[in-house]
């Protein structure tokens, strides 16, 4: 492991933070996830489902965001997390496509049983995936 000073983030003081193999973009001084993990790794997906569903249902991106780091706490802070969960977005489950005669079909009942449109979740996995490449560059500590 490489030891870079912390800039006296939160309670850190000014202590040596470990971070594992620290790349450009991270944050100095903050332990960061380290490349490693498969985006076909559970955790991996489940952190990706996990950002999307949570982006699909209207929370906002600190609210996501603080699921999500807690979610990563609570398995041990396992390395390579929020880049494997990035990636794996591109992975989720999708919707099968439909005839275009029968999509205003599709679309009556999705509202009337209360699925949101295609549109939201493809929007909500965009924005997971951005998030989820943000916490990995930025180590999950906003």
């Amino acid at each position: 492991m490489t030891r870079i000073p912390g800039p006296g983030v939160g309670n850190m003081g000014d202590k040596c933070t470990d971070v594992p193999g620290w790349l450009p973009g991270r944050v100095r001084g903050r332990v960061c996830d380290d490349a490693g993990m498969s985006p076909n790794d559970s955790t991996a997906q489940g952190l990706a489902t996990m950002a999307s569903a949570g982006f699909e249902f209207a929370s906002t991106p600190e609210q996501v965001a603080h699921d999500v780091r807690t979610m990563w706490e609570h398995l041990g802070r396992p390395e390579g997390a929020f880049e494997a969960a990035a990636a794996a977005i591109a992975a989720l489950p999708q919707r099968p496509e439909v005839p275009v005669a029968l999509q205003a079909r599709r679309r009556e009942f999705e509202q009337a049983v209360g699925i949101n449109p295609v549109e939201v979740e493809l929007a909500a996995a965009l924005a997971a995936r951005e998030l989820l490449e943000s916490m990995a560059r930025t180590c999950g500590t906003r």
